[in-house]
């Protein structure tokens, strides 16, 4: 006898593009399998075997092979078909990642039909239900929708604030999980990770990676390292990343005469190979829904300063220095008081952050919430109600 709790369970993923799906969400496919279910993964558009996951994080393959267009605007067509690919294949649950998929899904299930799954919204932004017009495409579709999973209690609790009128008991946590010892035993030593970047051996470094968009607010990491020289304090910043902003930055690094102590990489390949140089990881951005470079960091067992914001002191944990959101003054102390610590109480400070990633985000810990979010008390025996959440 299968005793699995998600045994003869047939969930699917409702996903953009094979070669865009985030590593978070394949790990929730991989969970789903593990706890039992037979996972599809179905694709708005591209070549279903483009997918890097099959096998590993899905059983089969399939996809609606539509133009990229053709899930922009109002994407009646992509419901269609939608629709019409469920009653060949008939599935329990689908999970749907992100607005264009779950717009989709909820569309092709407007009119109940017997094949119709149980809708599970899947929503990676901490943003995600902010704007007024999705906010009333869930409230006129919320009823279609049996349940929201998110990354952390802060994106959780942004729902909660938003959509009132959604039971709140059926917004679900699912946290992110990483392989802290395979993370660990790919990053470069520490005086080789500074030797490929170029940076002297022994000078405190603080070390940021992101992606380079004003939300993420690495400006303010760059006005607090002026604010810090400008007072004659000595030491060196490394920004990891590349994007939009990043001519913007280059130029104020350079209008600041900060040549000399920053320096922005641009993007590289596996950037987590190179936590181990920092002295402590700055993450400025003050919307994260989870974070995942925290774990990296983690699993680097460097220290971390973070905005007090969104879910950043949940994922960042108790050791971590935490600064006021935009306020470039603030995190130039919070830099500052790393910088008065003794050596005894940065290492602590990175050990304590490892223990707490261990203990919050395990593979255990993903399975657990993920398998409540998905149980069929309370999601499946709803599913074809058609009033429910009016």
């Amino acid at each position: 006898m299968n005793d699995l709790p998600l045994a003869g369970r047939r969930i699917g993923f409702l996903l953009e593009h094979p070669v865009t799906v985030g590593a978070d969400v394949q790990e929730q496919m991989a969970a789903c399998r593990r706890l039992g279910a037979h996972v599809t993964a179905c694709f708005l558009s591209g070549t279903p075997s483009e997918f890097p996951g099959h096998g590993s994080s899905a059983d089969d393959l399939t996809g609606l092979n539509l133009p990229v267009e053709a899930i922009s605007g109002h994407r009646i067509g992509a419901a269609r078909r939608l629709r019409h690919l469920l009653r060949k294949r008939p599935l329990d649950t689908l999970v749907c990642d992100q607005y264009k998929a779950i717009s989709t899904a909820a569309l092709a299930t407007f009119f109940p039909h017997a094949e119709a799954p149980a809708i599970v919204a899947l929503l990676r932004g901490y943003h995600a239900v902010s704007s007024p017009s999705r906010r009333r495409f869930y409230r006129l579709f919320g009823r279609h929708i049996r349940a929201f999973i998110t990354l952390s209690a802060a994106q959780q609790q942004q729902i909660r604030n938003l959509l009132t009128w959604f039971p709140p008991d059926r917004i679900h946590v699912v946290p992110v999980h990483l392989d802290l010892d395979r993370l660990a035993g790919a990053m470069l030593p520490a005086n080789e990770a500074r030797r490929q970047l170029c940076l002297p051996g022994s000078a405190v470094l603080f070390g940021c990676i992101s992606r380079l968009h004003p939300s993420k607010r690495v400006m303010d990491l760059v006005e607090a390292t002026r604010l810090l020289r400008e007072r004659g304090v000595e030491f060196h910043l490394v920004i990891i990343g590349g994007g939009k902003q990043e001519d913007a930055l280059r130029k104020r690094i350079a209008e600041a005469d900060l040549d000399g102590t920053v320096r922005l990489t641009g993007r590289l390949e596996s950037a987590h190979r190179y936590m181990p140089a920092f002295d402590a990881f700055i993450l400025p951005s003050p919307c994260e829904s989870f974070g995942r470079v925290f774990l990296e960091a983690h699993a680097a067992k460097t220290p971390i300063i973070a905005a007090d914001g969104a879910a950043a002191p949940e994922v960042a944990g108790p050791a971590a220095l935490l600064f006021q959101p935009t306020n470039a003054a603030d995190l130039a102390d919070r830099m500052l008081e790393f910088m008065a610590q003794g050596p005894e109480e940065q290492l602590n400070a990175g050990q304590i952050g490892e223990e707490y990633a261990r203990r919050h985000f395990s593979q255990e810990a993903l399975d657990r919430h993920l398998q409540k979010a998905l149980e069929k008390k309370g999601l499946l025996a709803e599913s074809r109600d058609p009033g429910a959440h009016r």
